[in-house]
């Protein structure tokens, strides 16, 4: 008959603490497969050097290595070939061309993305929300497509702020009369 009764106390401590580990998750075997890093999809890092403005409402940006396009969130800049195109993909590059910036991405993770697989994003420079002060500049319209969002309040002042600009003839931009 096999000795499967009587354990040594050194066997019981081993098989007590490995059954400890495990249970509690200690035992992680490393992956070279990035996608169970990141399941998401999304950049390793938020800090994000710019390498190129597209229009007035989308970069394309390299974070960590890797390269990502990037549609501000809650605004709306006109088409190529739509009159304020030049103006808002100019004042884009003028804020961001070439610079690091910040990316604050929309939650949840589900809708992080647009249908062209473009990164839904806030973008900052030095603290500033770069997608308010297109609206404020008034070369962005407000635009709720993806939700309201944290930043709804401000948005709705930088509008208010360029139509008051507007009327008083300060800035041509968007027609800001929603």
């Amino acid at each position: 008959m096999a000795r499967f009764g009587r354990l040594r106390p050194y066997q019981l401590a081993l098989g007590v603490i490995l059954a400890l580990a495990a249970f509690a998750g200690r035992f992680v075997i490393p992956s070279t497969d990035s996608r169970f890093e990141n399941p998401t999809g999304d950049p390793p890092s938020r800090r994000c050097s710019v390498l190129r403005v597209v229009d007035g409402d989308t970069l394309r940006v390299n974070c960590a290595g890797r390269r990502e396009s990037v549609r501000l969130l809650q605004i709306d800049a006109p088409e190529h070939g739509t009159a304020g195109h030049r103006e808002a993909t100019a004042t884009l590059r003028r804020l961001v061309g070439g610079r690091v910036v910040e990316l604050e991405l929309n939650t949840p993770p589900k809708k992080r993305r647009d249908r062209y697989g473009r990164l839904l994003a806030y973008v900052f420079v030095q603290g500033e929300n770069i997608n308010v002060a297109l609206v404020r500049r008034g070369v962005a319209r407000y635009w709720t497509r993806y939700g309201r969002g944290p930043y709804s309040a401000e948005f709705v002042v930088a509008r208010a702020e360029a139509r008051a600009d507007r009327r008083r003839g300060h800035k041509k931009g968007l027609n800001t009369n929603e």
